[in-house]
C-alpha cells in the first residue's frame, strides 16, 4: 500500500511539474511575440518616414535654405 502511494504521489508530481514547464513555455512565447510585434512597429515606422523623407526631399530641402 504505501508503495502504491509513493507511486500516486509521484505521478502526480510529475504531472505538476509538466503542467509548470507548460505555463512557463507558453509566458515565455507571448513574451517573444510581444517583443516581435514590438520590433515590426518599429521597423514600420522608420519605412513610412523613409518613404515620408524621400517623397518631399524639396520640402525638407527649402525649409533649411529659408532659415
Amino acid at each position: 500500500m504505501v508503495g502504491t502511494a509513493v507511486c500516486l504521489f509521484s505521478a502526480e508530481q510529475r504531472m505538476r511539474d509538466r503542467i509548470a514547464a507548460s505555463a512557463r513555455e507558453k509566458l515565455s512565447q507571448v513574451d517573444r511575440e510581444a517583443q516581435m510585434k514590438l520590433e515590426r512597429k518599429r521597423k514600420a515606422a522608420m519605412f513610412i518616414n523613409l518613404l515620408k523623407n524621400k517623397n518631399n526631399p524639396e520640402a525638407s530641402g527649402d525649409a533649411k535654405q529659408g532659415n
